[in-house]
C-alpha cells in the first residue's frame, strides 16, 4: 500500500499539483493532499514503487500462466460514505484501522502492475443496498481474455442495470 500511494501521487499528484495554486480553493481536502503529496513525490520514490511491482508480479505472473483471469474483488468494503473526507477520517475492517485514502481500495496492486489488464463488473449489492463490484485481471496485455470473462460473467449473473428496478437509484 506504501508503495502504491506513492505510485500514484508520483504519477497523478504530481499532475494534479499544477493546479493547485489557481485551483487549490476549490478542490476536496484529499485532492489537495494528493497534490501537495504529489509536489514532493521524486523520481527515486518513483523507481522504488516499479520495484514493488515487479516482486508484486513475480508472485502474480506465475498463477496467470496457469489461470486466464484472477477474479478478486474491487473493494474490502462496500462503500464509505459519500461525504467521507480521506484526510480525517478513518476507516476499519473487522476492526482494524486502514488507510483511508486506499486500504479499503482492492485495485491498488493493478495500478502498479499496469501491464496486466483490469476489467471492474458489477457483482450485486451489499446488504445496504450499494452496488458491489468484482474485479477480473488478465495476463500480461491479453485484454481480450478480460473482456470476454467480464461478457460471461454478465451473461451469466448480470446485467444488472438492464431496468429501473436494477438500477442504483440516484
Amino acid at each position: 500500500l506504501t508503495a502504491g500511494m506513492a505510485y500514484l501521487e508520483h504519477l497523478f499528484g504530481a499532475s494534479l499539483s499544477q493546479l493547485l495554486k489557481e485551483h487549490g480553493k476549490d478542490m476536496t481536502s484529499y485532492a489537495r493532499q494528493f497534490a501537495e503529496d504529489g509536489q514532493r513525490s521524486k523520481a527515486t520514490d518513483f523507481v522504488g514503487t516499479l520495484e514493488v511491482a515487479a516482486r508484486m508480479y513475480q508472485t502474480l505472473g506465475p498463477l496467470l500462466e496457469t489461470y486466464d483471469v484472477l477474479i478478486c474483488p474491487t473493494n474490502a468494503l462496500p462503500a464509505v460514505p459519500a461525504e467521507f473526507d480521506q484526510t480525517t477520517g478513518t476507516v476499519e475492517i473487522n476492526g482494524k484501522q486502514v488507510n483511508p485514502s486506499l486500504g479499503w481500495v482492492m485495485t491498488t496492486p493493478f495500478n502498479m502492475m499496469s501491464r496486466c489488464p483490469v476489467l471492474s463488473v458489477p457483482s450485486g449489492r451489499a446488504a445496504s443496498g450499494v452496488p458491489t463490484g468484482i474485479q477480473i485481471v488478465g495476463r500480461t496485455y491479453c485484454d481480450a481474455d478480460v473482456f470476454r470473462a467480464a461478457m460471461a460473467y454478465e451473461m451469466a449473473k448480470g446485467q444488472w442495470y438492464t431496468n429501473a428496478e436494477t438500477r442504483p437509484s440516484l
